[in-house]
């Protein structure tokens, strides 16, 4: 039989099995062999986890981002993790630039052509929808669910043309948990989440798997804020029944199983990775918006949330009327009403910001 019809039969019977050619070049031995990952925001937190742990069973992986230095600095930490036979090379791409990614997949394409992609690059976002821009919502959908669109799109012509593949996402728990003052951000997540539903529908006859992990809090910098403030922390932590913050090895390790041949039987999953936290409700956030003092307990009832959102309808009521000292008052007024502790930096904070949002 000629090699390249053994090829053909091989690749038909088995799509994420490793291709002959690129074995018989010397390639590695190891799980994912031969296939080539091309990762979005892979210059950071559960981006650069997933780099480390596809490299180190055999990928060769292309991590991409918009910041050259961010991913230079990455991809010199990450050449540790290489194999034989696999390599690791950067991509400077905007994931809601469908000419910039495009041509950074075809560049990596040629490398060594693509198996895998995971749009992981996401933005966060954290107002009450009363005051949510419009600028910010557009930015916010643009880089999480529109970015994830064009990465699906863009990256899935190179596997069906290469035979197949896995097109993996990252989502997150607010995708299917209400996050009070996350407008944005939970509709991005809940959008992408059906995107990974339908693309494994329609993708699958293409042998073309997709998935998506959906991380509850994770030690990233995405997170810094929440992580800090010490009753959203707690609230997290509180709403997690193992009880603790998870890591970049956790995401990692779940984006791993679904890119290999361990999963070669799952599509059209939304795998969580939140340690039970999707078995209860969803975080929190107004001691992170109304300015609480790290030191009080977590707000569990509504008037913290009133608080926020008259503040937020008075900011829009006020809008083009001057800053005045009895405007200024009020609003100080009835955040202490509902037993807010302010600190003398905070007023000064407070009242430039509001200042700025009504046009002053």
């Amino acid at each position: 039989m000629q090699r390249a019809t053994l090829e053909v039969l091989v690749n038909f019977a088995c799509p994420h099995c490793v291709r002959i050619d690129r074995m018989s070049s010397g390639e590695s031995n190891r799980p994912l062999g031969g296939q080539h990952a091309f990762i979005t925001g892979g210059g950071s937190g559960i981006g650069l986890g997933a780099a480390k742990a596809l490299l180190v069973d055999g990928a060769s992986v292309t991590i991409a981002g918009r910041s050259a230095e961010r991913l230079e600095t990455a991809r010199l930490e990450l050449n540790n993790f290489t194999q034989v036979g696999s390599t690791i090379d950067t991509a400077v791409v905007d994931v809601s630039d469908e000419v910039s990614l495009e041509r950074g997949l075809h560049a990596a394409n040629d490398r060594v052509p693509l198996t895998i992609a995971v749009a992981n690059a996401g933005v966060g976002s954290a107002s009450p929808l009363l005051s949510t821009e419009l600028t910010d919502w557009e930015r916010v959908l643009r880089t999480n669910l529109t970015g994830a669109f064009l990465t699906f799109k863009c990256a899935g012509r190179h596997l069906v043309s290469n035979g197949g593949g896995v097109l993996c996402a990252v989502s997150s728990i607010a995708g299917n948990r209400t996050h009070r003052f996350m407008s944005a951000y939970t509709a991005s997540k809940a959008g992408l989440e059906m995107l990974v539903k339908n693309a494994a529908d329609e993708l699958g006859p293409h042998r073309v798997r997709v998935n998506a992990i959906a991380p509850g809090i994770v030690d990233t910098d995405i997170s810094a804020s929440l992580r800090e403030n010490e009753a959203v922390n707690d609230d997290y932590r509180q709403n997690m029944p193992l009880g603790r913050r998870g890591t970049t090895e956790d995401t990692s390790a779940a984006i791993r199983f679904l890119c290999g041949p361990e999963s070669s039987w799952v599509t059209g999953v939304i795998l969580p990775v939140d340690g039970g936290h999707h078995l209860r409700r969803g975080p929190n956030l107004a001691p992170l918006l109304a300015g609480r003092s790290a030191d009080e307990p977590p707000a569990s009832q509504d008037p913290g949330d009133r608080s926020v959102h008259q503040e937020a309808a008075q900011n829009y009521s006020h809008k083009n009327k001057p800053l005045t000292r009895e405007i200024i008052a009020e609003l100080i007024l009835e955040r202490l009403a509902h037993g807010e502790v302010l600190r003398r930096a905070e007023l000064i904070d407070h009242a430039r910001a509001v200042h700025v949002a009504r046009g002053g």
